[in-house]
C-alpha cells in the first residue's frame, strides 16, 4: 500500500503578499451572491430588519440556506446583521431595491448576462474565432480597466 506523502515546499522570503489574488479568485462569488439576490428579490424585502425565517417565507427558499445566504450576502457588505435579523445596507437600499428611483438591479443583470466569460480560454486558443472574440473580450474584460 502506497501512502502519499506531502512535501512542503519553502517558499523564497518576499516583500509583498498575494492578497489582490485572492480577491481576484473571490470575484466571482461576490458577483454571484449579488445576482441571486437580485433574482430572489431578497433585497426587496429587507428595507426593515427582518428574521431568516421570515425572509425565506416571503421569497419561497428554505430556511437554513436562506440563512447562508444572507450570511454570505453579510459577508460582502450588502447587508448588515443585528440580533439575528438582517437589514440592507445603505448602498443596497439605494440601489438594490426595486421600488427605488435609483434601482440598478436590472442593469446589473444586463451587464452580467452579456460579460460570461465561461469559455475565455476556449476564446483565446481558438484562432477561428480570435477576431469574433475580441468584441467579447474588449467589452467583458476590459469593461472598467481598458
Amino acid at each position: 500500500m502506497w501512502r502519499s506523502v506531502q512535501v512542503m515546499r519553502k517558499f523564497p522570503e518576499v516583500n509583498q503578499g498575494f492578497e489582490d489574488l485572492f480577491k481576484m479568485l473571490l470575484a466571482p462569488i461576490r458577483s454571484k451572491l449579488l445576482l441571486t439576490g437580485i433574482e430572489l428579490k431578497v433585497f426587496n424585502q429587507l428595507s426593515e430588519p427582518r428574521s431568516t425565517e421570515a425572509v425565506a417565507q416571503a421569497i419561497c427558499t428554505h430556511p437554513r440556506n436562506t440563512e447562508v445566504f444572507l450570511d454570505g450576502l453579510t459577508a460582502i457588505d450588502l447587508l448588515q446583521k443585528k440580533n439575528g435579523r438582517y437589514k440592507n445596507s445603505p448602498t443596497t437600499q439605494t440601489f438594490l431595491v426595486e421600488d427605488s428611483p435609483t434601482y440598478v438591479g436590472s442593469l446589473l443583470q444586463l451587464q452580467y448576462s452579456q460579460t460570461s466569460l465561461e469559455n475565455l480560454s476556449q476564446l483565446i486558443r481558438e484562432r477561428a474565432t480570435a477576431h469574433a472574440s475580441n468584441d467579447i473580450l474588449r467589452g467583458s474584460v476590459c469593461a472598467g480597466i481598458c
